[in-house]
């Protein structure tokens, strides 16, 4: 985390260092020049509060990411057009980034994607060949707000595919149970099969889980919180595997992979639930023959601009697929944020269809 914010101040103090020097220095009134570093100090004063005093943190990390995007943006489309083909053409450039920006936050949220996805293990029983999971990751449902309705089309959405299974990734809140309570009803109206099974995120933690849990089993879905479950088709298993939130980055962990594979059958192809990717590679891969992890987290970063996202600066596995010999990854974008923006990295429900072969 310490990184990427002095990744976000660099970024910020290298547009605002090139404008000030190429036309405020020496030619603005003292009042102007002083004025323009206001917004940095505050931005400084917002990372401080962030990570010092710890106070105030998803209202924090609001702040400094809308400052990147409202404010810090425009000006790197400023500051780089500027230089190839002068300053009328730097302010145009900005501007465009400015309406992009006010699409994110406006309209971006509510793009709702299905991604189809499939895969195939030598190890997967004939009975499960064909199998359809959809996962969805990453409610947060405090940063709903005026995207409410998004929730119901997610819910209209994943019920058209008349899934066998429908698990969810972590992060249902960002702060409070109550944040959950508009939505409750929407959510228990989700059908499958074989059940909806759900893990809790680091987002999940800040709020009451024992409340939180409550409510999750209100909606009809069932929590695994360090436990497995077993899914039977036609005389054979496979076993879903859930763990609360395991963490390597600025998060307090709190899952247990070992209490959660007491009772699992290792000869079972196996599923594991856990909400950030990052788990993977530090516990899974090569440890366990796990063959399939599904995560969220990162939500792809939320800004997506072809290949590229900021996410890639903080987690190594962010989206999609990753694959370590027989076994893989797989990464939601999520459907919301701890702030409402999307561009480029929609909101997303993936649909997943196991094959053996």
């Amino acid at each position: 985390m310490r990184r990427t914010l002095l990744t976000i101040v660099l970024l910020t103090l290298l547009p605002d260092v090139h404008i000030w020097w190429r036309h405020l220095a020496g030619c603005a009134p003292l009042w102007l020049q002083i004025a323009w570093w206001l917004p940095f100090v505050t931005l400084l004063a917002t990372i401080w509060e962030f990570l010092v005093r710890h106070r105030h943190r998803l209202l924090s990390l609001r702040l400094i990411f809308s400052y990147q995007l409202c404010i810090t943006m425009p000006k790197i489309c400023f500051s780089l057009t500027s230089l190839i083909a002068g300053w009328p053409w730097g302010l145009a450039a900005s501007g465009i980034c400015l309406l992009f920006v006010i699409y994110g936050f406006i309209w971006g949220p509510q793009q709702l994607k299905v991604r189809r996805e499939s895969a195939a293990w030598s190890s997967l029983s004939k009975a499960f060949d064909g199998y359809r999971i959809v996962q969805i990751s990453d409610i947060h449902a405090g940063s709903l707000g005026k995207h409410s309705r998004l929730v119901q089309r997610m819910v209209e959405t994943v019920n058209a595919e008349h899934a066998d299974l429908i698990v969810m990734t972590g992060d249902l809140v960002n702060q409070r149970v109550k944040e959950l309570t508009p939505y409750i009803y929407m959510l228990s109206g989700l059908q499958c099969a074989d059940g909806i099974y759900a893990v809790l995120g680091n987002h999940d933690f800040v709020a009451r889980v024992d409340e939180l849990s409550g409510d999750i089993k209100r909606m009809g879905w069932h929590l695994l919180r360090n436990r497995s479950v077993e899914l039977h088709r036609g005389g054979q298993h496979i076993t879903l595997i859930g763990v609360d939130i395991i963490s390597n980055w600025a998060f307090v962990s709190h899952g247990n992979l070992a209490e959660a594979m007491a009772k699992v059958d290792h000869d079972s192809f196996q599923i594991l639930l856990t909400h950030d990717p990052a788990h993977w590679q530090n516990d899974i891969v090569g440890a366990t023959h796990i063959e399939l992890t599904l995560s969220g987290h990162t939500h792809g970063g939320q800004l997506r601009i072809g290949r590229w996202s900021i996410a890639q600066r903080f987690a190594r596995y962010w989206w999609k697929w990753y694959q370590e010999g027989e076994q893989r990854l797989y990464v939601s974008a999520g459907i919301s944020g701890a702030f409402p923006f999307r561009l480029g990295a929609w909101p997303e429900v993936t649909v997943m269809t196991l094959r053996r072969g």
